[in-house]
């Protein structure tokens, strides 16, 4: 089975991509982890949580806290 890193490092070389590849979860508002492992953003667009993840943060984006016209 391959690992995280390599996959990573695969993916980036054959894809192209300029930086290391983030993942995205959609969790459901009662899961624990959305308080434990996340930073909050609030009043950010979708694709900023995307920009900030790339710089290796891990981002919560609450439903409420989204402040893109075009996904409401």
């Amino acid at each position: 089975m391959i690992e995280f890193g390599e996959a990573s490092m695969l993916m980036t070389k054959v894809v192209g991509l300029e930086t290391e590849p983030i993942g995205v979860f959609l969790l459901d508002s009662r899961d624990d982890r959305a308080d434990s492992t996340f930073t909050r953003a609030s009043g950010h667009r979708y694709c900023q949580t995307l920009m900030r993840s790339r710089q290796g943060e891990s981002i919560l984006l609450m439903a409420e806290d989204l402040t893109c016209p075009a996904a409401q």
